[in-house]
């Protein structure tokens, strides 16, 4: 396949039928509706009437740090004709995107694992680079405790997940409680559920929700999938609690539900996860690593302007980025009093630019080098340039 015989573009609407019949072919198959829900655009390859390779494109608000949002693309299924994959059609439509999308979003992104896939190598090929991980968490239901309440809560509720849209302003406030000074979510605000639980990636009509409350006071909550091909068992897909007894209640009315049928349940969390230590208390054990959520900077300058939001550094600091693939243009002001070099691997730049790198002890470790700055100027790009804890729940990835 000769890709200069491709038409490489953003999708219009009135082919998105066609893109969806070539995507079903490859991939779990997705309705109209569904790709309409999740907020999609694309980029398609053609080759006269025939479609030759689609990827969908999710926007989203990617949640860095507390109170601090970036708009992204998700990418997923990335398809290619069966009789050109390897001929370069994928990177083509990567890199066609990061050239349509740039004025609307500011970094692509994937959830990606298995870091010795084809899967993962295309997307390092593409400039992607690694920002999360997590660990698989697997707990024994035969060594679970049987009782279902926990310091004052009373007994776990459990429902078809869609309940979650009717509960949802409690659900977020139960999330934001657990979760406040951690980024890497999906930003949740009104709407949140209805788009997930809308999942074009896995098959949702039995997932429950489970609720605890201390009279009508919700406590906390978990969605779990009793489907979930990770680990052909119940996963939990989104948890948030605000107490150890709420999270007591919640596995012990998991357990209750799922011990007949299931061996085990499992989960998917990170070290850096609040409730991790918890959970590896209550019985759950380390089951595998894996890599999950990979980015590739498109605006660092439009991040860095909202990172710095505040700081004289905006006026008076010209900072730019080498990396092996280019050079980046960080801050550009009119007339800086100072000038900088950072030199960078591109997957660092990614880590840097959203929060998932301390510039301080990168530069310490050598990870990252820096031209000379006084050290004042260092210290204020430093606190600028700081490293945010995250949590992606598995229903972030629907």
């Amino acid at each position: 396949m000769d890709l200069n015989e491709l038409e490489i573009r953003e999708a219009r609407q009135e082919e998105i039928d066609d893109c969806l019949r070539f995507r079903n072919t490859i991939f779990t198959p997705v309705s109209r509706e569904q790709y309409e829900a999740m907020g999609n655009t694309a980029a398609v390859g053609r080759r006269g009437g025939e479609i030759w390779g689609f990827i969908p494109l999710q926007f989203r608000d990617l949640l860095i740090s507390p109170g601090m949002t970036v708009p992204v693309v998700f990418e997923n299924a990335v398809g290619v004709h069966e009789s050109a994959r390897g001929t370069g059609i994928g990177s083509a439509m990567i890199e066609c995107a990061a050239g349509f999308i740039r004025d609307r979003v500011d970094a692509l992104c994937v959830y990606r694992g298995g870091e010795r896939t084809n899967g993962y190598r295309f997307y390092r090929r593409t400039h992607h680079g690694d920002l999360y991980y997590e660990q698989w968490l697997s707990w024994e239901l035969s060594a679970a405790g049987t009782g279902k309440a926990g310091s004052g809560s009373d007994a776990v509720m459990s429902a078809p997940a869609a309940e979650a849209m009717r509960h949802e302003a409690d659900l977020l406030r139960i999330f934001d409680l657990c979760y406040a000074g951690y980024g890497g979510s999906w930003k949740r605000r009104p709407g949140f559920f209805r788009t997930a639980l809308a999942s074009h990636v896995y098959g949702n009509g039995d997932w429950r929700l489970f609720t605890t409350r201390t009279g009508n006071v919700l406590e906390g909550y978990a969605i779990v999938n009793p489907l979930c091909p990770r680990h052909d068992c119940p996963n939990i897909y989104d948890l948030a609690v605000g107490s150890d007894g709420a999270l007591a209640s919640l596995l012990a009315g998991i357990a209750a539900e799922y011990r007949a049928a299931y061996p085990r349940v499992g989960t998917a969390f990170p070290p850096e996860h609040p409730l991790y230590r918890r959970l590896l208390a209550s019985g759950f054990t380390f089951a595998g690593d894996n890599t999950y959520a990979m980015a590739r900077i498109l605006n660092a300058d439009r991040i860095f302007a909202r990172r710095a939001a505040g700081s004289t550094l905006l006026e008076d600091l010209a900072l730019t980025a080498v990396t092996p693939l280019r050079d980046v243009a960080i801050n550009s002001p009119a007339s800086p009093q100072h000038r900088a070099t950072l030199f960078l691997k591109e997957s660092l730049l990614s880590r840097l630019m959203l929060a998932r790198l301390d510039l301080t002890q990168a530069l310490r470790m050598n990870l990252v080098r820096m031209s000379p700055l006084p050290p004042e100027v260092e210290s204020a790009l430093a606190a600028i340039f700081t490293f945010t804890p995250w949590v992606c729940s598995g229903i972030d990835y629907a």
